[in-house]
């Protein structure tokens, strides 16, 4: 997605400001931030800290935890497989939401 893209699905300034910067967005609400910050120490230090985690295991419950680790995984899995085939945007269309 590149951010004409992100614009028209929706998505404003800060959150695509957000992707280009890998953080959270500003102004999320407390237990959408929770989410994110167990995501971003997912990726970044390939665990998570308890209170992050008993955060989001008391909005998701256990099954709720397993699903948003099997989804991040999975979109994991696809950056990775693209950026290996180095697949990107069409031909003259700049991504602009990557550094």
């Amino acid at each position: 997605m590149n951010q004409p893209q992100a614009r028209s699905a929706g998505l404003g300034d800060d959150i695509i400001n957000g992707i280009r910067e890998r953080r959270a967005p500003d102004g999320l609400a407390p237990e959408d931030a929770s989410i994110v910050q167990f995501t971003l120490e997912l990726l970044r230090q390939h665990r998570i800290g308890d209170a992050t985690f008993q955060a989001v295991q008391h909005r998701l419950g256990d099954a709720g935890v397993i699903d948003l680790l099997m989804l991040i995984g999975y979109y994991h899995s696809l950056a990775h497989t693209l950026g290996a085939l180095e697949v990107g945007p069409p031909p003259g269309v700049p991504s602009t939401l990557s550094r």
